[in-house]
């Protein structure tokens, strides 16, 4: 175990040794915010997280808040099955800033005939985008998460640990298409200060089709995590419908590509994302770049 928790520590000093050699490094990674990082006059757009794995390295709009929300349907191992409706809350806390935090706040979990539920766990979320998207260079960003342990583990709603997670984001829009790719590098709580590790490297492209209408489609690799877990393959396959800017529904399937110990099954979800609001603009504190930056840009 002790080898384990030495083997974390080198691996995530190495991580932040990498991202700060890209936080340092990077031309513009302080900084000022820009005109556009703020809601216009063309108003608020929301910009969906849902239904994808991974995570787009440009925040949502300075002050915007928006709240996401959906329910899956989920074939496990055997005939085990599970509902969750999941919720998502994030900010637009600044410029190069997003922080989101996000519940299961309802998991069921079926087998042998016998169903578990109550409330799942908690995760906090906050990333930093050091690179704004060129001609050449793709958006770049670097994240980190902690899960909290708010599910009951003797229900098996949750593992009653903390997990934590380092995130390298990158993004490039291809004509009409948007590509997203992630590398993640996990640290799963065993207790007593343990972790068991994994990376995870997703794909993801997102594009509008007709009018009203999007697609999503996205594939992602686990490696193996302990002997009670295998490396796996999944895989998110989505529609979107915009009913006006604030407003998206989304609905489809996750499909499993592997099988084996801990490798998810396949899954229905359907969701939405709604813009609340400026947080800042309604309580009268919200920022603007300076006029300076505003020229430049």
């Amino acid at each position: 175990m002790a080898d384990g928790r030495r083997h974390f520590i080198k691996k995530l000093s190495l991580l932040v040794s990498l991202v700060w050699t890209g936080l340092t490094c990077a031309r513009d990674s302080w900084a000022q915010c820009r005109p556009d990082d703020f809601p216009g006059s063309e108003g608020i757009v929301a910009a969906p997280s849902r239904p994808v794995e991974s995570s787009a390295p440009d925040p949502i709009q300075v002050g915007v808040t928006e709240v996401e929300t959906g329910f899956t349907h989920s074939w496990m191992s055997g005939s085990s099955t599970q509902n969750a409706m999941s919720n998502l809350i994030k900010l637009g806390a600044w410029c190069n800033i997003e922080v989101r935090w996000s519940t299961n706040g309802f998991v069921s979990n079926t087998a042998a005939g016998t169903t578990e539920s109550g409330f799942g766990d908690n995760a906090l979320t906050a990333q930093y985008r050091f690179h704004r998207e060129t001609k050449r260079v793709p958006s770049l960003a670097v994240g980190y998460a902690v899960k909290f342990p708010s599910a009951d583990p003797l229900a098996g709603l949750g593992s009653g640990h903390l997990d934590q997670e380092a995130i390298l984001m990158l993004s490039k829009t291809v004509k009409k298409a948007s590509v997203v790719i992630n590398a993640n590098y996990f640290g799963i709580g065993q207790g007593n200060g343990v972790y068991d590790t994994k990376t995870e490297i997703t794909l993801a492209v997102s594009r509008p089709l007709h009018k009203r209408w999007g697609a999503v489609g996205e594939i992602y690799y686990d490696s193996h995590l302990n002997a009670a877990n295998a490396a796996y393959g999944n895989s998110t396959w989505a529609l979107t419908y915009t009913i006006n800017p604030r407003l998206v529904f989304d609905g489809g399937a996750y499909v499993g590509l592997s099988h084996g110990a801990g490798a998810p099954g396949n899954s229905l979800f359907v969701g939405i994302s709604y813009v609340i609001g400026d947080l800042y603009r309604v309580s009268n504190h919200r920022p603007h770049p300076s006029i300076a930056e505003s020229e430049r840009n």
